[in-house]
């Protein structure tokens, strides 16, 4: 039974990590608030359920749906050509559409208003994140089995990615914003892509096909991640071309993709006259200016600041290059794409937001590398897994720290300089005239491009 626990702790892991962003949950209590869970963008993922559902009414006409001064349930946009919608897709509903349903019989059951936004549905919302928390982490666990890592080593990368990154602040505070249920469709497609590499089993590439779909249906650019496909076991990057597919797999990936986002093209025709949206839907890209330094290392909101465990990364890579060469060139394709084309938006900075959210998708495949390094180490002197331990601790638990940091507003969401990061370390409560240290970002001159 020992032996048994000892091989399997890493699965012992996925529940305490889960069950850690639950706390958070309970701890907060944010469903008890009108504007806590279903908030900000959130509206936007979110209106697709209550407005069909509910009131059937998904072009939110029969009524302004107001339930307080300036406050309304439903929030669209207002397009250059006049008309309204709601300025996100649908894919984060299909993933919310199940606990949606739940919610909506137990608000029945306890006289709850029916109305998609009382205490029952927001409460299901947040287990949702939590639910898909523990989804991404299972299939991370799944895919360093995979590629043979140890259950130590499987049980420290995952510490690392579950409770040392920003993605545990989005399993909890910040849920049910995208970003954890990006994780969860970006694990499952991985290890799904890795199966069918070795397998080629229908199961694999409708799961490599539905997860890919639904995360291009929340944030489009994820539709780089089909490039991981694609050079996933390419040994050279001159061999790429002569990699083949076979039809099947194309035809299922084609029908899959189609059938997903039909949905959506139909909203768009409904509610704005075109299949494709408007005119002013996409927000602008500035390719020819990518923001790294501040995206990165910049204190307003740099990834490797507020998110110091995946410089790992760094170092993985080169380890990986033989321990899981089937890697290689995937990898570092979408990374260095992916990275590039977040960091060019007008908005690189992800509006307030804790971290570098922007890059949360990737980490499923980042765990890859940074198992290479908990491996290497593991084998090394006892100095350095001390060292590694200690420090994978600590800023686990900075982390978490910071996650009620940003909670209580004494991390701000998008106005930190190095100044007040420092002052602010390791204090909880603000300290004295902490807004006026803050640098605002300007959004008008960052929609001009000039960021």
């Amino acid at each position: 039974m020992i032996n048994l626990f000892k091989r399997r702790f890493s699965l012992v892991l996925v529940f305490i990590i889960s069950l850690s962003a639950l706390i958070v949950d309970m701890n907060l209590k944010k469903w008890r608030s009108d504007e806590k869970v279903i908030a900000y963008d959130v509206h936007a993922y979110y209106g697709y359920l209550p407005a069909k559902f509910i009131f059937d009414d998904l072009k939110v006409e029969k009524s302004d749906y107001k339930y307080g001064e300036g406050k309304y349930w439903f929030w669209l946009k207002q397009y250059d050509s006049g008309k309204k919608a709601f300025d996100k897709t649908y894919g984060l509903s299909i993933m919310y559409a199940p606990f949606f349903a739940v919610a909506h019989q137990v608000a029945k059951a306890f006289d709850y208003p029916l109305t998609g936004f009382t205490e029952p549905y927001q409460f299901f919302l947040l287990l949702s994140a939590v639910f898909y928390f523990f989804l991404g982490l299972l299939y991370l666990r799944k895919l360093l089995l995979h590629y043979n890592f140890s259950d130590r080593e499987i049980s420290i990368t995952l510490l690392i990615i579950g409770l040392g990154t920003n993605l545990f602040c989005y399993a909890s505070q910040s849920a049910p914003l995208p970003e954890v249920y990006l994780f969860a469709l970006s694990s499952l497609f991985v290890y799904a892509t890795a199966k069918w590499h070795m397998n080629r089993k229908l199961k694999s590439i409708f799961i490599v096909s539905v997860s890919l779909s639904l995360m291009t249906l929340i944030h489009l650019p994820l539709m780089l991640f089909s490039i991981f496909f694609i050079l996933y076991d390419v040994k050279n990057i001159t061999d790429a071309g002569s990699k083949k597919v076979p039809l099947y797999a194309l035809m299922i990936f084609a029908s899959l993709f189609i059938a997903i986002w039909i949905p959506q093209f139909k909203y768009w025709k409904m509610t704005l006259g075109s299949y494709l949206g408007a005119s002013d839907l996409y927000e602008h890209y500035y390719f020819l200016k990518p923001i790294f330094w501040k995206g990165l290392f910049g204190f307003q909101k740099g990834w490797f600041i507020y998110t110091p465990l995946m410089s790992l990364i760094f170092p993985g890579v080169y380890f990986m290059f033989k321990r899981v060469p089937e890697l290689k060139w995937s990898l570092i394709a979408v990374v260095v794409l992916y990275v590039y084309i977040t960091l060019c938006w007008w908005n690189w900075w992800y509006g307030g937001s804790f971290g570098q959210k922007s890059m949360i998708p990737l980490y499923s495949m980042l765990a890859v590398p940074i198992a290479c390094v908990v491996s290497k180490i593991f084998v090394s002197k006892s100095i350095y897994k001390l060292s590694l331990f200690t420090i994978a601790g600590a800023f686990i638990l900075l982390n978490i720290f910071q996650t009620y940091q940003f909670e209580y507003g004494s991390l701000h969401g998008d106005g930190m300089n190095s100044k007040i990061y420092f002052k602010q370390f390791g204090k909880l409560d603000k300290v004295e005239k902490f807004e006026e240290q803050l640098s605002y970002p300007n959004y008008d001159e960052a929609k001009k491009g000039n960021r």
